[in-house]
């Protein structure tokens, strides 16, 4: 098997934030599309929001205004064909107070 040598991207997913209420929400209810290398979060709200990969734990935190970016390449070892992928269907759930604004969630893969 050859290696990948093109770039796609998913559909961006927008989540508006009036609808957090303090508890999780699934940010890309249907879940990824496809094995995502690079994912992007974008803030553009005026409220700080605290992102899980599980629905329960916090496991990262955006303030109101900023971005996070997770490139799975960086550290990935090499290993033929081998990559560091978050899986197809994976669901990220974001909370937070009612803010004013979306929240981005972008991939490539």
């Amino acid at each position: 098997m050859s290696s990948k040598l093109r770039f796609d991207a998913i559909p961006m997913s927008t989540f508006d934030t009036s609808g957090l209420a303090g508890a999780y929400a699934a940010i890309n209810g249907t879940g990824t599309p496809a094995t995502l290398q690079i994912l992007k979060m974008i803030n553009n709200s005026d409220t700080d929001i605290t992102i899980s990969y599980d629905g329960t734990t916090d496991h990262d935190f955006i303030p109101a205004g900023g971005d996070l970016i997770v490139d799975l390449q960086t550290n990935a070892y090499n290993s033929g064909d081998a990559k560091f992928v978050m899986g197809t269907g994976s669901i990220i759930y974001a909370k937070g107070s009612a803010g004013t604004g979306n929240l981005y969630f972008i991939g490539y893969y």
